[in-house]
């Protein structure tokens, strides 16, 4: 029995069945693993091993036995190129203490187990041993990746948690905070949570759910605060049947700053008057806005009017009174500033009801969106 920590979360849909039936066989390879998990001291790297179950060892003669009918060379003289090679080699590390011997199955080479912080260190022989290292050769490493590895954590849970993409576009990331993502898989039910957890320091971060309703994806907001220096394990969670499970996506993902809004509105100017304020001058004097255009967006306004508006909305005791400006006229937009006109209060509230209060000014865009400002009504 050899057991080997699961490195690799990829599930091909051709062992999914078996995988769902809690003992997928690793390709076309006929191995037979047990999923269980790590107990040990390397628990918090390695949560869950693999025992696989062999067909047998091989010994030397039926090494020999094997490459004699490949080669057509007796069993004798491959036994004893075997144990020449191995004499060899052995005879070469006591002279020489250290070697790197290229052969065709690969690269033999003696290490040393652990590192030390200065020339000056000891050896520690419980730390610092010597050891045989063979990196695989072509063959070798074809033939260990003809094996299809799958996520152990999947192994007995009703859900599968893929990859993150980009929800409009579907291009992987970095992925923006606050932009939403789309996690694929399948198995997802309504009241799942999704969470962004820092591959470096652990810290946690919840995402806003925006839609849970198919089986085959969760669309989520990304959490902001997050450290853009570090990857971010996204892990789905789902209780079914009573019990909690902790799925995480095939891969870590990279986040980016929050974008920009496509537009936003700046300082409001209306003659000499404080900054972010207004007062109704019967058009005298125009209205200035500062806006910023990011993203690519454009500095158009939109066709249909009112294109550039103000609100206002209180409770005076028991009323509710709202009220809106939207006969604003010689309207000009530039790439940074948006100006208007205005008669005297054209709303059925008296002039009153507007002086000394905060009110909204609202820029309707060619794209579709609008953005907002709250600024002050001033008294003249």
């Amino acid at each position: 029995m050899k057991l080997i920590p699961v490195v690799a979360t990829r599930i091909p849909d051709e062992i999914q069945q078996q995988i769902a039936s809690g003992r997928p066989l690793l390709g076309s390879s006929g191995i037979d693993p047990t999923v269980y998990e790590n107990a040990t001291a390397t628990a918090d790297k390695v949560k869950y091993l693999v025992t696989l179950q062999t067909r047998g060892d091989v010994a030397a003669d039926e090494v020999a036995a094997k490459a004699s009918r490949v080669c057509s060379v007796s069993e004798t003289d491959i036994r004893l190129v075997i144990n020449t090679f191995e004499m060899l080699l052995a005879d070469t590390i006591s002279e020489y203490g250290s070697v790197k011997c290229f052969t065709p199955f690969g690269i033999l080479e003696t290490m040393v187990k652990g590192s030390l912080e200065s020339v000056t260190d000891q050896l520690d022989p419980e730390e610092n041993y010597l050891y045989l290292n063979i990196t695989p050769g072509d063959a070798f490493r074809k033939a260990a990746a003809a094996l299809a590895f799958f996520n152990a954590s999947e192994k007995s849970a009703p859900f599968k948690a893929e990859k993150v993409i980009q929800h409009e576009t579907g291009e992987e990331g970095p992925f923006p905070m606050g932009s939403d993502v789309t996690i694929t898989g399948f198995g997802y039910r309504p009241g799942a949570s999704v969470r962004f957890i820092d591959t470096v320091s652990g810290t946690e971060a919840q995402a806003a759910i925006v839609e849970n309703v198919n089986p085959n994806y969760i669309v989520a907001k990304v959490p902001t605060g997050l450290n853009v220096e570090h990857k971010q394990k996204v892990v789905v969670t789902q209780t079914i049947d009573g019990e909690v499970y902790d799925i995480s996506t095939n891969k870590a993902v990279e986040v980016a700053p929050a974008l920009l809004p496509d537009h936003e509105i700046g300082l409001v100017k209306h003659g000499g008057r404080a900054d972010d304020c207004f007062a109704f001058d019967e058009g005298q004097t125009p209205v200035v806005v500062n806006v910023t255009h990011n993203n690519g967006a454009t500095h158009l306004l939109r066709d249909a009017t009112p294109k550039v508006w103000i609100t206002i909305d209180f409770m005076d005791g028991s009323r509710h009174k709202v009220g809106t400006l939207d006969g604003l006229y010689e309207i000009t937009a530039t790439e940074s500033i948006v100006s208007f006109k205005m008669t005297d209060n054209t709303t059925d509230l008296i002039d009153g009801d507007w002086w000394n209060r905060d009110v909204t000014l609202y820029i309707g865009w060619a794209d579709g969106t609008v953005s907002e400002k709250t600024i002050h009504c001033l008294q003249s």
